[in-house]
């Protein structure tokens, strides 16, 4: 059998912010930016402002007057500094470009943009801005009259008399090795600052990664009562057995169909190799199915340790390797997959809840492949802090148009008919994922809609580590 696949990815995104460092912006802390700054630009447009009132230049006296009113107003802007970083860089740096103000709220903007952003290449794109804004306002107060020019006055104060002057016989190589280091101390400090608080919030995350790990294994050691233990010990089996069980049943059934077309036409090689390589898939997959056995054994017979052997591993974590190496089984088996897979922002994800959720993608793909053989499937999968996480497994049921379990109350699926109790042991996958689901406080819907395709959505909460 031809197996074709599906491959659908989002559109590139040029920030992915999702997964920036979350780093409050402390409302005390805030004010006394606001007004520290404040009280830089009002001294370097004071300073500005004198000289233009003793020569009397009416139109800079007017330009002052407005720089002094932006120059209280502006550092108001540090209020948005954690929601919109980027924007904040842009109004100070224009701010201080077009009034000459004072290059502190500069650094003050710069250091909260490269502490909260992921975006390499904006941030570099800004900081860059930001120190043409900070050269240009310094190298303008430097050609001032020396008495007029916050900076002068400190670096030059008694190189020059009280008289006008050309401003630009000041700007001598000292003077702009002066202006360029000053841009340097300033915008440079900013990321220095904004890198260590962004490393202090990454350190502080994967901390309490760690913390959350510690204390899962703890309460899940202390509080699993033995009828706990023997419900997750029972679905842990059936996710892992059913799973395997399945592959192996439809690679059985494959291998049949091989044997009938080789004893039409034994000389075929393409049949014969068919047929080997089918057996070989089922020589490993029976053996996976029964380490999968021994490790349930295991945990009946050593319940105590049944909470280690439970938890999130590698196989069973929300990632791209442990997808990929579950939709290489699937397309394997001959399923046609059609995908579209957004997971970003994982990294602050609980584990416990990325193991629900990769169980679900597993439960869906194995009730596709045990009752709609055959059948093309589409799965969608979004992981976001912002919005929670979503899951829809989607396929035509063919001429095995049963729906296993209970009639869902999800929109998309509003004529399901009641189907009548099962006798046999199957039918128990779903109703235990809809458990577990609303067991996190998400909800599960499935059921077959009157166009005959079955339909599995899944919707979680986002659960940071905590």
């Amino acid at each position: 059998m031809k197996t074709m696949s599906t491959l659908s990815t989002p559109p590139p995104v040029s920030q992915d912010d999702e997964d920036a460092p979350v780093i409050p912006a402390q409302r005390g802390y805030t004010y006394a930016l606001v007004i520290v700054c404040a009280l830089t630009n009002l001294v370097a447009v004071s300073f500005a402002g004198s000289y233009f009132s003793s020569v009397g230049n009416e139109a800079m006296i007017n330009l002052k007057i407005l720089a002094t009113l932006v120059a209280v107003a502006v550092p108001f802007a540090f209020i948005w500094r954690e929601k919109r970083p980027y924007l904040v860089v842009v109004l100070v740096s224009a701010a201080a470009l077009v009034f000459q103000l004072d290059s502190l709220m500069i650094s003050v903007a710069v250091a909260g943009m490269v502490a909260r952003t992921n975006d390499r290449l904006k941030t570099i794109a800004c900081a860059a801005g930001a120190s043409l804004a900070s050269l240009v306002a310094i190298v303008s107060d430097f050609m001032l009259p020396i008495k007029a020019s916050f900076w002068a006055s400190i670096f030059f104060n008694g190189a020059a008399d009280d008289a006008v002057h050309d401003g630009m016989s000041l700007l001598t190589p000292v003077a702009w090795l002066v202006c360029i280091l000053l841009v340097a101390a300033f915008v440079g400090g900013g990321v220095i600052v904004g890198t260590v608080m962004r490393n202090s919030a990454i350190s502080k995350r994967s901390q309490a990664q760690a913390r959350s790990e510690r204390q899962r294994a703890n309460v899940a050691q202390a509080s699993l009562s033995n009828k706990q233990i023997a419900d997750s010990i029972a679905a842990e089996a059936h996710d892992t057995l059913a799973h395997s069980l399945s592959l192996i049943a439809v690679n059985a059934t494959t291998l049949g169909a091989d044997v009938e077309r080789l004893k039409k036409n034994p000389s075929d090689t393409q049949v014969q190799s068919d047929l080997q390589r089918r057996s070989e898939d089922l020589r490993s997959q029976a053996a996976g199915a029964l380490d999968e056995a021994h490790s349930i054994i295991d945990m009946l017979r050593n319940p105590s340790q049944a909470a280690e052997l439970l938890a999130p591993g590698e196989d069973t974590a929300l990632t791209q390797e442990a997808l990929d190496s579950l939709f290489a089984d699937v397309r394997e088996s001959g399923t046609e997959l059609r995908l579209w897979v957004d997971i970003r922002g994982l990294s602050a994800l609980n584990p416990a809840v990325g193991k629900i959720v990769f169980r679900a993608v597993q439960e869906g793909l194995t009730n596709a492949r045990r009752h709609a053989p055959g059948q093309p499937v589409s799965l969608s999968i979004s992981v976001k802090p912002t919005s929670g996480i979503s899951l829809t497994i989607t396929n035509p049921m063919g001429d095995n148009s049963v729906s296993r379990g209970n009639p869902s109350d999800n929109p998309r699926v509003p004529h399901i008919p009641r189907q009548r109790p099962r006798t046999d042991h199957g039918g128990n996958g779903l109703p235990g994922l809809k458990q577990r689901v609303e067991g996190s406080h998400g909800q599960c819907s499935y059921g077959v809609d009157a166009r005959g395709v079955f339909h599995l959505d899944v919707r979680l909460p986002f659960v940071p580590i905590s």
